[in-house]
């Protein structure tokens, strides 16, 4: 019952968040258990940790020591399944640290996913925006929709549908325009995805969000909705994305990530015509849109139909009607396959 790589997710205080990433991406347990130089137990560290000091203005180099949860719930023998299970679904978490009886030495960590026979399901339906003409990928998008450029022998659009299955996800939405009909005829109904696929037909171009306002009610058994572009390939955990969203009772959620522009010339601040200081090729760090979002579908009722919106306006019409929006920090690996360099590298491509 105990996981069995438990002493390789084992990291000294002294590391970095970037560090902390790495070990996240190469274990399946999304946690980090933290020691000090004694290698006595200090506290753990999720991705939620990294979020939220992500978006206190920590950087990746910043030390673990500043998001480490002190206080996690632990046990010090191993237990049976049975209560295992009972003690994590009491107290909503999804890991249990064993360690010995004096609360110092970890001797192993029980991990719920790991003791759950049952496959995760979720009705909650993801929203694939498909209908861009994807000028910067032209000349090759001329004849073929981005969503289906393949990669690797597999098209994006699949490669984001099977992303969501294996999370649990099996409804889609599908938003489809430019060439949609190739994108139609390519995935049907979804059945060879294991999967449920409906369609939004664009009669016009109605920005990265206007088609929302074609959803119908009987197409939205679960709310809130996931919205993804159709050209972003990223290992979000999407059920954390929604946990987020609710137990922050968001009406919106845009998932964010942070990233940096370094201005190529020296810069000066003058006052007064006076030289104040110099910065030479300063870097400004910002959080940026990554395409992805989590939307209760009540919301959507805010948008007149057929009515071009990218997302961000979305967004500002929601808070000019005072609702509670909120930002998801990204630290997953992420790409946007909105140009051909991009393309090319990720495919291989020269």
């Amino acid at each position: 019952m105990k996981y069995k790589n438990w002493k390789k997710i084992i990291l000294k205080s002294n590391n970095t968040i970037s560090n902390v990433i790495k070990n996240l991406n190469k274990s399946s347990a999304q946690i980090v258990l933290v020691v000090n130089k004694n290698k006595k137990f200090l506290g753990t560290i999720t991705d939620g940790d990294i979020r939220r000091g992500l978006s206190r203005g920590l950087s990746l180099k910043s030390n673990i020591i500043k998001i480490v949860n002190r206080s996690p719930i632990t046990v010090n023998y191993e237990i049976n399944k049975v209560k295992a299970k009972k003690i994590m679904n009491k107290n909503s978490i999804s890991h249990l640290p064993i360690l010995d009886k004096f609360n110092s030495k970890i001797k192993g960590i029980i991990i719920l996913k790991e003791i759950s026979s049952e496959e995760q399901s979720f009705d909650n339906p993801v929203v694939i925006m498909a209908g861009g003409k994807g000028q910067r990928l032209w000349p090759i998008t001329k004849k073929c929709p981005k969503p289906l450029l393949k990669i690797n022998g597999e098209t994006i659009i699949e490669k984001i549908i099977k992303t969501c299955r294996r999370q649990g996800f099996k409804n889609f939405c599908v938003s489809i325009n430019y060439l949609g009909k190739m994108i139609e005829n390519y995935l049907q109904n979804g059945k060879k995805l294991d999967s449920k696929i409906k369609y939004i037909k664009e009669k016009k171009f109605l920005g990265t969000g206007g088609s929302l306002s074609l959803i119908k009610n009987n197409s939205v058994k679960q709310s809130p909705l996931i919205v993804i572009n159709g050209d972003i390939l990223v290992n979000i955990n999407f059920k954390e994305l929604i946990d987020f969203h609710i137990k922050n009772k968001s009406k919106a959620t845009m998932v964010v990530r942070k990233s940096s522009f370094q201005n190529p010339y020296g810069e000066v601040k003058l006052q007064n015509m006076k030289i104040t200081k110099f910065n030479e090729k300063p870097i400004r760090y910002f959080f940026a849109n990554s395409g992805i979002y989590c939307i209760d579908f009540d919301c959507l009722r805010n948008l007149k139909k057929n009515t071009y919106y990218d997302m961000p306006d979305i967004f500002k019409l929601l808070q000019n009607k005072k609702l509670k929006v909120l930002a998801y920090p990204l630290y997953e690996e992420w790409e946007d396959i909105g140009d051909l360099a991009t393309y090319n590298r990720i495919s291989g491509l020269k």
